[in-house]
Protein backbone atom coordinates (compact mmCIF):
# COMPACT_ATOMS: atom_id res chain seq x y z
CA UNK A 1 0.00 0.00 0.00
CA UNK A 2 1.02 3.79 -0.70
CA UNK A 3 0.28 7.05 0.94
CA UNK A 4 -0.24 10.05 -1.28
CA UNK A 5 -0.02 13.32 0.09
CA UNK A 6 -0.64 17.06 -0.37
CA UNK A 7 2.55 18.94 0.56
CA UNK A 8 4.08 22.28 -0.05
CA UNK A 9 5.66 23.31 -3.10
CA UNK A 10 9.33 21.81 -3.10
CA UNK A 11 8.49 19.21 -0.75
CA UNK A 12 9.49 15.43 -1.54
CA UNK A 13 7.63 12.41 -2.22
CA UNK A 14 6.34 11.11 0.68
CA UNK A 15 5.45 7.38 -0.40
CA UNK A 16 5.90 5.02 2.16
CA UNK A 17 5.71 1.40 1.67
CA UNK A 18 3.38 -0.20 4.41
CA UNK A 19 3.22 -4.05 3.82
CA UNK A 20 0.74 -6.60 2.10
CA UNK A 21 -2.37 -5.80 4.65
CA UNK A 22 -2.04 -1.69 5.70
CA UNK A 23 -4.23 0.20 8.42
CA UNK A 24 -5.05 3.61 6.87
CA UNK A 25 -5.91 4.75 10.27
CA UNK A 26 -2.27 3.91 11.53
CA UNK A 27 -0.81 5.57 8.27
CA UNK A 28 -2.54 8.67 9.24
CA UNK A 29 -2.19 9.15 12.82
CA UNK A 30 1.92 8.12 12.52
CA UNK A 31 1.61 10.61 9.16
CA UNK A 32 0.18 13.42 11.00
CA UNK A 33 3.06 13.37 13.99
CA UNK A 34 5.89 13.27 11.28
CA UNK A 35 4.22 15.82 8.74
CA UNK A 36 1.93 17.87 10.71
CA UNK A 37 -0.80 19.81 8.37
CA UNK A 38 -0.50 17.10 5.70
CA UNK A 39 -3.19 15.06 4.53
CA UNK A 40 -3.61 11.23 3.30
CA UNK A 41 -5.16 12.31 0.03
CA UNK A 42 -4.95 8.47 -1.63
CA UNK A 43 -4.10 5.02 -1.22
CA UNK A 44 -1.90 2.06 -3.60
CA UNK A 45 -2.58 -0.74 -2.67
CA UNK A 46 -0.29 -3.32 -3.78
CA UNK A 47 -3.04 -6.25 -5.26
CA UNK A 48 -0.11 -8.63 -5.50
CA UNK A 49 3.52 -8.99 -5.56
CA UNK A 50 3.10 -11.55 -8.26
CA UNK A 51 3.85 -10.18 -11.62
CA UNK A 52 4.73 -11.12 -15.48
CA UNK A 53 8.02 -9.91 -15.15
CA UNK A 54 10.72 -9.45 -12.47
CA UNK A 55 12.80 -5.85 -13.25
CA UNK A 56 15.76 -5.19 -11.69
CA UNK A 57 14.54 -1.64 -10.80
CA UNK A 58 11.39 -2.34 -9.11
CA UNK A 59 11.85 -1.55 -6.01
CA UNK A 60 8.76 -3.56 -4.11
CA UNK A 61 10.83 -6.90 -5.89
CA UNK A 62 7.96 -8.67 -8.04
CA UNK A 63 8.08 -11.30 -10.05
CA UNK A 64 6.31 -14.21 -11.14
CA UNK A 65 7.59 -15.92 -7.83
CA UNK A 66 6.72 -13.55 -5.64
CA UNK A 67 3.79 -14.21 -3.37
CA UNK A 68 1.44 -12.26 -1.17
CA UNK A 69 -2.04 -11.43 -2.67
CA UNK A 70 -4.66 -9.58 -0.75
CA UNK A 71 -8.12 -10.78 -0.22
CA UNK A 72 -11.21 -9.15 -0.91
CA UNK A 73 -12.41 -8.93 2.68
CA UNK A 74 -8.68 -7.03 3.22
CA UNK A 75 -9.32 -5.06 0.24
CA UNK A 76 -13.37 -3.63 1.88
CA UNK A 77 -11.50 -3.52 5.33
CA UNK A 78 -8.87 -1.03 4.01
CA UNK A 79 -11.12 1.06 2.14
CA UNK A 80 -13.39 1.46 5.12
CA UNK A 81 -10.73 2.30 7.06
CA UNK A 82 -9.70 4.97 4.34
CA UNK A 83 -13.46 6.25 4.77
CA UNK A 84 -12.95 6.85 8.59
CA UNK A 85 -9.83 8.98 8.04
CA UNK A 86 -12.11 11.17 5.81
CA UNK A 87 -9.58 12.93 3.61
CA UNK A 88 -8.75 10.07 0.98
CA UNK A 89 -10.18 11.04 -2.53
CA UNK A 90 -8.76 8.06 -4.67
CA UNK A 91 -7.58 4.36 -4.64
CA UNK A 92 -4.86 3.04 -6.79
CA UNK A 93 -4.33 -1.01 -7.71
CA UNK A 94 -1.21 -1.82 -8.48
CA UNK A 95 1.13 -4.58 -7.82
CA UNK A 96 2.85 -6.87 -8.82
CA UNK A 97 0.46 -6.80 -11.99
CA UNK A 98 -2.96 -6.68 -10.93
CA UNK A 99 -4.27 -8.23 -13.68
CA UNK A 100 -3.16 -11.15 -12.88
CA UNK A 101 -6.00 -11.81 -10.43
CA UNK A 102 -8.54 -9.82 -12.64
CA UNK A 103 -11.90 -11.08 -10.60
CA UNK A 104 -10.43 -9.69 -7.65
CA UNK A 105 -9.26 -6.57 -9.43
CA UNK A 106 -12.73 -5.87 -10.84
CA UNK A 107 -14.40 -6.41 -7.51
CA UNK A 108 -11.63 -4.24 -5.70
CA UNK A 109 -12.46 -1.28 -8.17
CA UNK A 110 -16.04 -2.10 -7.54
CA UNK A 111 -15.80 -1.72 -3.49
CA UNK A 112 -13.91 1.89 -3.62
CA UNK A 113 -16.39 3.05 -6.06
CA UNK A 114 -19.57 2.41 -3.61
CA UNK A 115 -17.00 4.06 -0.96
CA UNK A 116 -16.74 7.10 -3.19
CA UNK A 117 -13.77 7.33 -4.26
CA UNK A 118 -12.26 7.47 -7.54
CA UNK A 119 -10.13 4.23 -9.08
CA UNK A 120 -7.28 4.09 -11.17
CA UNK A 121 -5.01 0.74 -12.16
CA UNK A 122 -1.44 0.37 -12.72
CA UNK A 123 -0.76 -2.13 -15.70
CA UNK A 124 2.14 -3.49 -17.87
CA UNK A 125 -1.00 -4.79 -20.29
CA UNK A 126 0.54 -8.36 -21.02
CA UNK A 127 -3.22 -9.65 -21.51
CA UNK A 128 -3.35 -7.03 -24.52
CA UNK A 129 -2.64 -9.16 -27.10
CA UNK A 130 -4.65 -7.76 -30.22
CA UNK A 131 -6.85 -4.41 -29.68
CA UNK A 132 -9.87 -6.91 -29.66
CA UNK A 133 -8.55 -8.26 -26.95
CA UNK A 134 -7.61 -5.46 -24.60
CA UNK A 135 -11.37 -3.60 -25.18
CA UNK A 136 -12.48 -7.00 -23.62
CA UNK A 137 -10.36 -7.21 -20.30
CA UNK A 138 -11.09 -2.98 -20.53
CA UNK A 139 -14.62 -2.77 -21.19
CA UNK A 140 -15.69 -3.44 -17.39
CA UNK A 141 -13.08 -1.07 -16.47
CA UNK A 142 -15.04 1.57 -18.29
CA UNK A 143 -18.05 0.13 -16.78
CA UNK A 144 -17.04 0.69 -13.54
CA UNK A 145 -15.83 4.63 -14.11
CA UNK A 146 -12.15 4.27 -13.99
CA UNK A 147 -10.39 7.12 -13.85
CA UNK A 148 -7.13 6.48 -14.51
CA UNK A 149 -5.19 3.89 -16.57
CA UNK A 150 -1.19 4.07 -16.52
CA UNK A 151 0.75 1.76 -18.65
CA UNK A 152 4.49 0.40 -18.09
CA UNK A 153 5.15 1.12 -22.14
CA UNK A 154 9.05 1.05 -22.32
CA UNK A 155 11.76 -1.47 -23.74
CA UNK A 156 12.02 -2.56 -19.88
CA UNK A 157 8.46 -4.36 -20.02
CA UNK A 158 8.10 -4.96 -24.16
CA UNK A 159 11.38 -4.38 -26.38
CA UNK A 160 12.10 -2.22 -29.09
CA UNK A 161 8.83 -2.72 -30.40
CA UNK A 162 7.02 -0.36 -32.35
CA UNK A 163 3.40 -1.71 -31.41
CA UNK A 164 3.70 -3.24 -27.89
CA UNK A 165 0.65 -4.71 -25.33
CA UNK A 166 1.04 -1.59 -23.69
CA UNK A 167 0.48 1.26 -26.77
CA UNK A 168 -2.70 -1.56 -28.25
CA UNK A 169 -4.35 -1.03 -24.40
CA UNK A 170 -4.12 3.00 -24.28
CA UNK A 171 -5.70 2.41 -27.54
CA UNK A 172 -8.53 0.93 -26.58
CA UNK A 173 -8.81 2.39 -23.50
CA UNK A 174 -9.20 5.97 -25.72
CA UNK A 175 -12.19 4.28 -27.35
CA UNK A 176 -13.48 3.05 -24.42
CA UNK A 177 -13.54 6.21 -23.17
CA UNK A 178 -11.17 5.51 -20.39
CA UNK A 179 -8.54 8.07 -18.90
CA UNK A 180 -5.04 6.55 -19.63
CA UNK A 181 -1.56 7.27 -19.86
CA UNK A 182 1.75 5.58 -20.65
CA UNK A 183 4.81 5.20 -18.21
CA UNK A 184 7.69 5.65 -20.56
CA UNK A 185 11.41 5.37 -19.14
CA UNK A 186 14.49 5.98 -21.63
CA UNK A 187 16.95 6.18 -18.89
CA UNK A 188 16.44 5.35 -15.44
CA UNK A 189 18.53 5.53 -12.42
CA UNK A 190 19.12 2.36 -10.38
CA UNK A 191 19.32 2.96 -6.94
CA UNK A 192 20.58 0.13 -3.89
CA UNK A 193 18.74 0.29 -1.01
CA UNK A 194 21.55 -0.82 1.68
CA UNK A 195 18.81 -0.77 4.48
CA UNK A 196 15.50 -1.80 3.60
CA UNK A 197 15.02 -3.03 7.02
CA UNK A 198 14.51 0.38 7.93
CA UNK A 199 13.76 2.66 4.75
CA UNK A 200 11.65 0.32 3.00
CA UNK A 201 10.99 2.51 0.05
CA UNK A 202 13.92 5.22 0.57
CA UNK A 203 14.03 7.63 3.27
CA UNK A 204 11.30 10.95 2.65
CA UNK A 205 12.58 12.97 5.44
CA UNK A 206 15.85 13.55 3.33
CA UNK A 207 14.88 12.96 0.45
CA UNK A 208 16.68 9.60 -0.93
CA UNK A 209 13.48 7.84 -2.49
CA UNK A 210 13.01 4.62 -4.63
CA UNK A 211 10.01 6.55 -6.15
CA UNK A 212 9.14 9.81 -7.78
CA UNK A 213 6.03 11.98 -6.51
CA UNK A 214 4.12 11.25 -9.70
CA UNK A 215 1.20 8.34 -8.47
CA UNK A 216 2.03 5.70 -10.40
CA UNK A 217 5.76 6.52 -9.35
CA UNK A 218 6.76 6.81 -12.98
Amino acid sequence: AWEDAERPEGFGSLSRYRGAEPSPILLEKTFRRRYPGLMLTGLHLLLTYRCTHQCDHCFVHSGPGARGTFTLDQVRRTLAEALRIGTVERVYYEGGEPFLYYPLLLESLRAARECGFEVGVVTNAYWAETEEDAEIWLRPLAEIGTADLSVSDDALHHGEAEDSPARRALRAAERLGIPARAIRTDQYLYVRNFKPDRWPAGDPAYGFLNTDGSPTKS
